[in-house]
């Protein structure tokens, strides 16, 4: 990654430009915006930091008592993968597991269970690649999902009831639970060998269906890491990237019932589709 250059706590300010693109969260809250400035793209995620992206290195000036660690979690989570994918390479938001030598991703919007899964499995033995940023990589034909950090970042009823982390917090609180004796993770990278695509439904059964390139593409697109909707060359070289993982990875949508009682179940029809 470009040269990381972090300075001093700031006020976040009203910035004089507009926004050209936005993150927003499941309730269509503004989680960073993206600006440009004349020297560089300015990522502004609120109460966080304000990330100067030039074309040479990435400048970082924290928001008054943002801790170190959330820094490092921009940095991995969402400077990375952003510049990764502007610089040629392929990130989805995502988690994965390595199932008998082969990495199975979830791709979903936040609080659809792709690292409540991730977490479940490891739970259960299963060690996990990453529960957040999915890193591709092309070699001999085929995609390899690699190792990222050996940290599950999950909602406090998930760590409560999937990993037995219990502390009094609230369910909407987040906790980082490290790799460790009955919570395995994966140091290698895994050949990608199929993805399940997670919808918000509620249902009360297991539902796994085949999901066609052109449906597979567009989910990807929803998750996927564009620093500037304005490079037409760079945009149409992520898309023919995007489009050889639809077309050449097994895609499936997968429902399921959000309560932790079946998880279980659903992780053995997991093992068992795959």
């Amino acid at each position: 990654m470009k040269g990381w250059k972090l300075y001093a706590p700031r006020k976040q300010v009203e910035l004089a430009s507009e926004a050209y693109d936005r993150w927003v969260d499941q309730d269509n809250d503004t989680i960073a915006e993206f600006h440009r400035t004349s020297e560089a793209i300015l990522v502004r995620f609120w109460d966080q930091a304000d990330i100067a992206i030039g074309s040479d290195s990435v400048s970082c000036f924290p928001a008054p008592d943002t801790s170190t660690e959330a820094l490092e979690r921009l940095r991995q989570n969402a400077i990375h993968p952003l510049l990764t994918n502007h610089e040629g390479g392929l990130c989805l938001h995502g988690s994965a597991i390595a199932l008998s030598g082969e990495a199975i991703a979830f791709l979903g919007h936040s609080r659809t269970g792709k690292t409540t899964l991730a977490a479940a499995f490891a739970a259960s033995g299963v060690p996990f690649l990453t529960e957040d940023v999915i890193e591709l990589e092309e070699k001999d034909g085929r995609f390899f999902v690699q190792p990222q950090q050996p940290v599950l970042r999950v909602f406090s009823d998930t760590a409560n009831n999937v990993l037995g982390q219990r502390r009094l917090a609230s369910d909407t609180d987040k906790r980082d639970v490290a790799a460790q004796e009955g919570v395995p993770f994966a140091v290698e990278a895994s050949p990608l060998a199929r993805i399940y695509l997670l919808d918000r439904d509620e249902i009360d059964e297991i539902v796994i269906k085949p999901a066609d390139p052109a449906n597979a593409l567009a989910a990807m697109l929803q998750h996927a890491f564009v620093l500037d909707i304005a490079d037409k060359a760079r945009l149409r070289g992520h898309f023919e990237r995007l489009s050889g993982l639809a077309i050449r990875t097994a895609c499936f949508t997968l429902d399921y019932p959000r309560r932790f009682a079946d998880l279980p179940n659903v992780l053995s029809a997991i093992k068992d589709h795959a």
